[in-house]
């Protein structure tokens, strides 16, 4: 049993890891894209297709490794995803051509896809409905990745080095980029930490053929394509899966989260219902992702461009303290996270979101509405999108199909987004908070129709017992399913 536990805190170690790395790897284009116009000779317009192209090839990825992480072995896959980011991330910046380019760059978005699926329902699987912790400490070492890429870039990034004499500015020399070194080393971790989620599954997989450890929770390595009716029959239910050893140990403080009733996972629901909140689910996280991306992309431009008229280095200050107010608010959210259950959480976040909408629509043309709003933004974004993985968890088993619908769908108003907000924004600047208002408002009223789900799963649940204690005979399936 302990041999169980230690393998489980290692292997989130190792996803802990590798979502660092991949955030670093994710991040570097966003402050080293003038330097790729330089390396190959294009204008930023051509070298920012880069971005829209991860996009892309993520939502490409989506069904591909929902599909193969079905079938095939998914810690080889995950390996192989991020050494194929890594080779991408290397030779992004390597390239001579905007063919290699472009292929280079969409190999990385392709694996993006095989990272966030494996890394999310792998956490899933060891901790079930107590893994919000765990995703909400996962999106934190990405958030730390993605603070620190703009200081690893910087000493790499070209630039003029002038000598002021009296009146007259001399351009002495002109330092070239060397941001593929960064890239580089970037690129090679990422593929050593695949090499490491190898070693680790060989390892365990040989450990648990020998140890023959009695756990009630379904293997790691061997129950990844499994349906949600496949878990119950050989596993139980959630609260039997509740009983089991880690589950103990997560949850043997009575200050823990107190999980919901067992009755959230009968096997005698409609399939109409796992398809409304999975439905619903991927609507939600197309709207939090697209928003929380669009907001930190354009909050720069809206800064300077817009009403407020900030100077530029005034404007990246103001981003650069809400991405580390965000990341602060994803770590706290980790202990929150122990003790309040994830609808809480998505409900109160989507209220502090609305709340930052509010003073950006009344106060977003001064400097200090435009501050609080942001801030106030950046708080509410944090524990969003794990929370949302957690919530449906609790619901139904996130399989590999699940995940890749999640996935798959947090990428479509990330990708139309830039051309929503990008191709207003000069002349019309208050379409940037129209964009964060009407993605919110999307967001809420998704969320109160899945909390009517649930409360129609409730009303069919009593009238199914119901119905049910007035038969005159009980069949024994019935009982045990009662019982």
């Amino acid at each position: 049993m302990a041999k169980s536990l230690k393998r489980e805190k290692v292997a989130t170690g190792i996803v802990c890891l590798a979502y660092f790395v991949y955030g670093i790897g994710s991040s570097l284009m966003n402050t080293t894209i003038i330097d790729l116009t330089e390396i190959l000779n294009a204008d930023v317009q051509s070298v920012s297709y880069g971005l829209l192209l991860r996009a892309v090839f993520h939502c490409i990825g989506a069904p591909l490794f929902s599909w193969s992480f079905t079938s095939f072995n998914r810690e080889f896959q995950y390996a192989l995803a991020l050494a194929l980011f890594g080779l991408g991330t290397c030779f992004t910046a390597s390239s001579n051509t905007m063919v290699m380019f472009i292929i280079f760059n969409s190999l990385a978005g392709l694996a993006t896809t095989g990272i966030d699926i494996a890394s999310y329902v792998w956490i899933l699987e060891i901790y079930k409905e107590n893994a919000n912790p765990y995703l909400q400490a996962m999106g934190g070492f990405w958030a730390i990745g993605q603070t620190l890429a703009p200081l690893i870039t910087r000493p790499f990034l070209s630039s003029d080095q002038t000598i002021i004499n009296g009146n007259e500015t001399i351009v002495t020399k002109h330092t070239k980029t060397s941001i593929q070194i960064p890239y580089n080393i970037i690129g090679i971790l990422t593929a050593g930490v695949g090499f490491l989620v190898l070693l680790f599954s060989c390892f365990y997989n040989n450990q648990h053929t020998n140890d023959n450890i009695d756990d009630n929770r379904p293997s790691i390595s061997s129950s990844f394509s499994k349906s949600k009716e496949d878990h119950l029959k050989e596993y139980g239910s959630t609260s039997d899966r509740q009983k089991s050893s880690h589950s103990q140990s997560f949850t043997g403080d009575k200050r823990s989260i107190k999980q919901e009733n067992s009755s959230l996972l009968p096997k005698s629901l409609p399939k109409g219902y796992y398809v409304a909140i999975v439905l619903l689910a991927a609507l939600m996280m197309n709207f939090q992702v697209g928003l929380d991306l669009d907001f930190f992309n354009f909050l720069h431009t809206y800064a300077v461009q817009g009403p407020t008229k900030m100077d530029k280095s005034d404007a990246s200050y103001l981003v650069s303290l809400t991405g580390f107010v965000q990341l602060a608010s994803r770590f706290i959210s980790i202990f929150i996270s122990i003790y309040i259950k994830s609808g809480t959480i998505i409900a109160t976040s989507t209220i502090v979101t609305l709340f930052g909408v509010i003073i950006l629509v009344l106060s977003g043309s001064t400097v200090s509405g435009l501050w609080a709003g942001a801030i106030i933004l950046s708080i509410g974004f944090a524990p969003v999108g794990s929370s949302i993985y957690t919530y449906i968890e609790e619901r139904t088993t996130v399989t590999n199909t699940i995940a890749g619908i999640l996935s798959f769908s947090s990428t479509i108003l990330s990708t139309t987004g830039p051309y929503i907000v990008g191709a207003s924004l000069d002349t019309h600047p208050f379409i940037f908070i129209l964009y964060i208002l009407i993605c919110n408002i999307s967001i809420i009223i998704l969320f109160v129709l899945l909390l009517l789900t649930d409360l129609w799963k409730r009303r069919y649940l009593e009238k199914q017992k119901n119905q049910s204690a007035k038969r005159s005979t009980v069949s024994p399936l019935v009982t045990i399913f009662y019982s």
